[in-house]
């Protein structure tokens, strides 16, 4: 590749990450300052919570509407505490995570795409085994999120045929490693000299960033990464039992 549309590349990349830096700090404040009026939120539906139990004259069609005030604050209190969660988890610093409930939690990030939320039937199979691994969980993090992001870029351009995205976690033999597979409907992915090649994608300098990142955190966590068809597959070590 010519040097000169490297330097353009890397000149995008870096003011794209400068931008997703600013949305990331500025998101923070966000979250802390939304935690208070939910708080308040929270405690006023309880009220009402207890005047319904109280009173048998209490109108249904208002308590029809404070069950859904609920789940909306219930889902937003949710996503802040994902948020807050991953501001504990140190860099460098390998710790046992619950496999399933990082994955769960990046659904619900993901989900949150309007393209991905609505138009994509999406197969979930993760489980409730709480499968541990001894892992860098911000990198791990950062892994999973590049996988989506790219499953997502193909389903995007994806055509003349139903949208499916699925997510698997697999037991590896001998049960010493579980599996992470991202499958999709669509196009076959395609490499030249190990670089995924982004294709017809939309934004084609975010979809390098995305195979770099994905292919680079994997080297830096030592877990084997298999790039085959429309899959992506992550091994990762299971944490022994004691």
């Amino acid at each position: 590749m010519p040097s000169e549309v490297m330097t353009d590349l890397y000149k995008k990349l870096c003011t794209q990450y400068f931008k997703e830096f600013l949305m990331g700090r500025l998101w923070e404040g966000v979250v802390h300052n939304i935690n208070s009026p939910l708080q308040i939120v929270s405690m006023n539906l309880e009220i009402l919570k207890m005047k319904k139990e109280s009173d048998p004259s209490f109108p249904e069609p208002l308590w029809d509407r404070i069950q859904q005030i609920t789940e909306s604050v219930d889902r937003i209190q949710d996503i802040t505490n994902i948020l807050v969660k991953r501001k504990e988890y140190r860099e460098g610093e390998s710790t046992a995570v619950i496999l399933e409930e990082i994955l769960k939690n990046e659904l619900e990030f993901w989900i949150s795409d309007l393209f991905f939320k609505h138009n994509i039937k999406k197969h979930i199979m993760i489980g409730d085994r709480s499968n541990v691994v001894i892992v860098n969980a911000p990198s791990l993090i950062d892994l999973i999120d590049a996988a989506f992001a790219l499953q997502i870029a193909m389903l995007k351009i994806t055509q003349g045929e139903e949208l499916i995205f699925t997510l698997q976690v697999v037991d590896g033999p001998g049960e010493r490693f579980i599996t992470i597979m991202f499958d999709r409907t669509g196009p076959r992915f395609k490499s030249v000299e190990g670089s995924l090649e982004s294709g017809d994608s939309p934004d084609p300098h975010f979809f390098e960033l995305c195979a770099y990142v994905l292919q680079s955190t994997a080297q830096e966590l030592g877990c084997a990464l298999s790039i085959e068809g429309t899959t992506i597959s992550v091994e990762l070590p299971k944490a022994p039992r004691p």
